[in-house]
């Protein structure tokens, strides 16, 4: 499992709005029909749309100063074989993502009205992407990862074969 968590930055500045980086994960959006898109979810609720994240997070950081971060991206990549060990798919990487979310709520190092933070404290959104898109300047495009793979794999089911 990967997991990054970075501020969302344009260029040295921090971004104002969410909603460049929510146009971006809607991307898979664009290529299926209404009724198969992937939409938001977060703990509570498993359809909410992408203008509703951008108006929630957007309405949230009027107390943040212009150098401050008004979202933080957080990743969660589980690798082939942990996604092979999903019985359920979606479902299973879903509730395993709101349990993440609060096992990081219980990180922050502050109280609310005396008491630790819940995940009902804050405001977060995910969604999951099925396809990883690469840019033609990306690493793994430079070296040809999708050949690697399927080269790694073949001498995988060849080791499993002369076993």
């Amino acid at each position: 499992m990967y997991i990054t968590i970075s501020p969302q930055k344009i260029g040295g500045q921090y971004a104002k709005s969410v909603a460049d980086f929510v146009n971006y994960l809607e991307k898979e959006n664009k290529e299926v029909a209404p009724e198969e898109e992937a939409h938001f979810f977060n703990h509570q609720g498993e359809e909410i749309t992408a203008r509703d994240v951008v108006k929630a997070i957007d309405g949230n950081t009027a107390k943040l100063k212009t150098k401050e971060p008004k979202f933080y991206s957080i990743t969660v990549n589980p690798s082939q074989r942990e996604l092979r060990a999903l019985e359920r798919g979606d479902m299973d990487l879903k509730q395993y993502t709101k349990g993440l979310m609060e096992e990081y709520v219980k990180c922050f190092n502050r109280e609310i009205d005396n008491r630790p933070p819940q995940i009902q404290d804050i405001l977060y959104f995910a969604k999951i992407e099925q396809h990883r898109r690469f840019k033609p300047t990306d690493k793994e495009v430079r070296e040809n990862q999708v050949y690697a793979s399927k080269i790694l794999e073949c001498k995988n089911e060849i080791r499993k074969i002369e076993n």
